[in-house]
Formats: C-alpha cells, structure tokens, sequence
C-alpha cells in the first residue's frame, strides 16, 4: 500500500510538473547578450547524478517572435530570468559529503551581507525512485567562499553564520525543520543588519568619532 501511495504521489508530481506553463524573460549567452524568450523549468529537468559524474539541468526556451522550442543547459549560457525568479550558474557544487555538480543552475534567493542560492537536483531514492533535493549555499559579503548546506547535520555551522544576531540563532536552535527556513531566516537577517547599517550611516558618533 505504502509503494502504491508513493507511486501515485511521483506520477502526479511529474505532471503536474509537465503542465507548468512557460514564463516571460531571457537568457543570458555566453557573450553576455540579453535574449528574450518564454522559458520553462521545473523539478523534471533538474539536473542529476550518474556513475560518469553530473548531468546539469536543462531548460525550454522560446525566443520572441519565433515558434521554434529548444533547449539549453547551464553549459551553454550565462544565467537566466524566469518570471520573477533569477537562476545563475555556479560551479562545483556539493550536494553531499561526497557528489559534487561540476556546473549547474541555482536559483537567486536572497541578496544582502549574505546571499543566499539554491541548487535542485533528482538524487537516487530507494530501488527505483528518485527525489528532489534542495542545496542552500551561502556567499558572505565581501568573501569569496561558498558554504554548502545539504543536511540537517549542519546546524552549528549555520548558527556561526548568525553569531551577530542571537535572536535568530535561539529561532535555529530551536527548530528541527531549521533548513527548511533557511530562505526566510536569511531575508530576516540581511534586513535587520541592513537596518542597523543605516543606523550606523545616520549616526556621526559611531562612527570615526573623536573626542
């Protein structure tokens, strides 16, 4: 019953996927160009892992005023805009302790003192299956080191991250769903040290002062 149940809950998944429409924006070329088009992507054409290494996600793309449909992977372009959503390319990524994506797209969550980016990708699950997985990685403000969090094992690190904001660290060690609000913990803390910049940005005294 339990196999059954979950077959259902693929098929539906991956229909549901192929009935995602198209989405205004453009893809970038590796000459920097600006292309206009309809795209499509979603959870079916994430990339995935073989035994010869990783296979980067694609997309469907349909530039403007033409009824031609192709598609192109993180190895042929830049980057591109979907919607209201950015995805860029990034190399190297890790998706456990030992798989690594040698190129793929990631998704631009949040910007600020920390930028925050996810990596989807189909892993191996059970015999047969296979399951979406999500990567947050992270990129400090002013480094260039890229911090990767693929399990839940994680947790200490990501608390280091916020060590200038207890209250959040206390809202992560609290929670065991952690990871899965990540993109929201980020947002709050890059706004609250946003705020306290421009709090440091209107006061003389805090900053340079002499007396």
């Amino acid at each position: 019953m339990v196999r059954l149940l979950s077959l259902v809950c693929l098929v539906l998944a991956f229909f549901d996927a192929l009935a995602q429409s198209y989405q205004p924006g453009y893809f970038i070329t590796p000459d920097r160009k600006q292309v206009k088009a309809a795209i499509k992507f979603n959870s079916i054409q994430c990339g995935h892992l073989t035994l010869n290494g990783s296979v980067p996600a694609r997309i469907e793309v349909r530039p403007e005023n033409e009824s031609r449909v192709f598609q192109v992977t993180a190895d042929e372009i830049r980057g591109f805009v979907m919607g209201l959503d950015s995805f860029v390319v990034m190399k190297n990524i890790p998706v456990s302790e030992q798989d690594r994506f040698k190129r793929d797209f990631v998704k631009v969550e949040a910007l600020g003192h920390l930028n925050l980016y996810i990596h989807s990708s189909q892993i191996p699950s059970g015999r047969f299956g296979t399951k979406l997985k999500k990567v947050y990685i992270l990129l400090k403000q002013g480094t260039k080191k890229l911090i990767a969090f693929h399990n839940r094992y994680q947790k200490e690190q990501f608390k280091e991250l916020l060590a200038d904001d207890p209250e959040l660290q206390a809202t992560v060690e609290n929670d065991w769903r952690w990871m899965d609000k990540i993109p929201q913990v980020i947002r709050r803390y890059n706004l609250r040290f946003a705020n306290m910049s421009a709090m440091a940005g209107n006061n003389p005294e805090s900053v340079g002062s002499k007396k």
